[in-house]
């Protein structure tokens, strides 16, 4: 291995020591890290105020978004705040006191989300712009609000002052105050301007509309006044016929009336006459309830006659309905007649209460179970509840008189329905005719109410009748309505035949128009028709068809 021999290279120095070197040194590559670091400090130092201004701006940005929020707020809150002066106080502010708008700013700005004087110099900059312009926004809206409000108060204080002047049951003097504050009539040498000649009115009317409020005044002055003399007079002509005479009946009536002209005054009159006549139809209406509600009662204690049975206290009960009825003098002659007939009864059982079997001695159960089968088989009658009283306790003697009164509602009832549904049946045979034959029009319906009257009318003059009886009554009824009907439709059959006849070359129809009219239409004539002309004929047939049904039925009383 061979070794190197290391080689000097630079040659020691004969000079002394601290002699001038002769080496050459590099000062740019001492002097660039230290360059370095300084660029890096000034990147720093203009990032952290890069920083610190976006940091205000965030913190002013935040507020203006949080002042917008309370100015928002406060004005939705106050805008509708009841008292535009109440309101406008608390925006604007009163005396020493900021107003709420200001104070929102104020409150922000001092705050310590705005931690800085950039940031507040920010915020400063848009938020007092901000709160000012929503400040006048405010007072443009509030303003027409104080505006309108006094205006309403106004209105309203004219409106109380014209219910007073009008109301003649109140003290004349309270009323003659009101008159003058409303019109600023002189009165005893006091001036005043009238409600509607302020300077308040002033300025918040225009002359035109102040001039139509004043005149309107005396117009509602008038027709309030005249609208309660109306009440008192007898007929609401009187107002033309007798005018002078009512303006003397009140002294601010006449008053009033003096400062109309004559053209207003006609109209006014007759606007007091109208108004008379609704009055009067009103009262007449109130008076029609009163009497109708009355009527109602009265015939629902009249029902209560026979509905209760005739225990001790609904004998009592039933005296005092009677004596009430004929306090009102209410019943007519039909219905005292049923009066006196319950009253025979009540009488009859206050007289026969010894007949009853006592508590102790018992009914005749027998004699009940009769009472019920007649029930079951419609034969129970007045007559077996009198031969059964002395067979039984007067309780079940109560008991077999509802068993009674449960038939006689029982046969209402049944035959109620029948007739319904009999004149019913009339009913859609007048409908099938269509409206080309105009044969019966309301006669069913009249029919059916005619029946139902004389139905109800006989159950309550036959107090005693039964279930039997009752039936009877209610068939002999109908039958009756069905001859009416018979009557009714025997001309319009009588018409079709004679307008028939010859029309479309038919024979005479005879007894049997039915039979001969369709051995026509099987006949060589009625082939040489033409087809509209067989149709009409075929419909003429088809409404003779049915007008025979009919007769049909009146003459069977409802049963086909």
């Amino acid at each position: 291995m061979k070794i190197p021999i290391y080689e000097r290279r630079i040659e020691r120095s004969t000079k002394a020591p601290g002699g001038v070197s002769n080496l050459s040194v590099n000062t740019a590559a001492w002097m660039a890290p230290g360059k370095a670091l300084a660029s890096v400090g000034n990147v720093l130092q203009k990032w952290g105020k890069e920083k610190a201004e976006m940091e205000a701006k965030t913190e002013a940005h935040n507020a203006l978004r949080e002042l917008r929020s309370n100015l928002d707020d406060d004005y939705r809150k106050q805008i509708k705040n009841v008292n535009p002066f109440d309101a406008n106080n608390q925006i604007n502010g009163l005396g020493p006191r900021l107003g709420l708008f200001e104070q929102s700013y104020n409150r922000i700005l001092k705050s310590k989300s705005l931690s800085s004087s950039r940031a507040q110099n920010l915020f400063r900059s848009q938020g007092d712009t901000l709160w000012r312009t929503k400040l006048a926004s405010f007072r443009t809206q509030n303003d027409k609000r104080i505006t309108q409000f006094r205006k309403s108060a106004i209105n309203q204080s004219a409106s109380d002052h014209v219910n007073i002047a009008t109301n003649i049951n109140t003290n004349y003097e309270a009323r003659l105050q009101s008159y003058l504050k409303l019109t600023g009539t002189n009165y005893r040498g006091r001036k005043v301007p009238g409600i509607y000649g302020t300077a308040e009115a002033t300025l918040l009317y225009d002359s035109n509309t102040l001039k139509i409020r004043r005149e309107k005044i005396f117009e509602d002055l008038f027709m309030g006044i005249g609208s309660q003399i109306v009440l008192q007079l007898a007929a609401p002509s009187e107002v033309f016929e007798n005018f002078n005479e009512i303006l003397e009946m009140d002294p601010l009536f006449k008053r009033v009336s003096k400062n109309l002209s004559a053209a207003k005054l006609e109209d006014l009159k007759w606007k007091l006459f109208t108004r008379g006549n609704k009055l009067e139809t009103f009262k007449k209406k109130q008076q029609k309830k009163t009497d109708d509600a009355l009527e109602k009662d009265n015939k629902n204690d009249y029902k209560l006659l026979w509905n209760l049975d005739n225990s001790e206290e609904n004998i009592e009960k039933k005296r005092e309905i009677i004596d009430r009825l004929r306090r009102l003098n209410w019943p007519n002659a039909k219905q005292n007649t049923i009066i006196e007939s319950i009253e025979n009864e009540l009488d009859a059982n206050d007289q026969n209460r010894s007949i009853f079997k006592s508590t102790e001695e018992g009914s005749d159960m027998g004699v009940m179970s009769l009472i019920r089968s007649y029930a079951m088989n419609d034969r129970l009658t007045w007559e077996n509840l009198q031969d059964a009283k002395k067979h039984l306790t007067e309780a079940d003697y109560s008991k077999a008189l509802q068993i009674f009164r449960t038939e006689r509602t029982a046969a209402q009832k049944i035959n109620l329905d029948l007739f319904k549904a009999k004149f019913q049946k009339v009913e859609d045979i007048d409908k099938v005719l269509g409206e080309g034959v105009p044969i019966l029009g309301d006669a069913p319906d009249v029919a059916f109410n005619d029946a139902k009257d004389k139905f109800l009318i006989y159950l309550r003059t036959n107090p005693t009748a039964g279930f039997k009886e009752i039936n009877a009554e209610a068939d002999k009824i109908t039958k009756q309505a069905y001859k009416t009907f018979k009557i009714a439709i025997q001309p319009e059959i009588d018409d079709w035949v004679r307008r028939n006849k010859d029309k479309y070359g038919i024979p005479n129809l005879g007894d049997d128009p039915e039979e001969n009219f369709t051995r026509y239409i099987q006949s060589r004539k009625y082939e040489l028709l033409g087809s509209q002309q067989k149709k009409r004929v075929k419909n003429q047939l088809r409404e003779l068809q049915i007008l025979l049904k009919f007769m049909r039925i009146a003459e069977q009383g409802g049963v086909e």
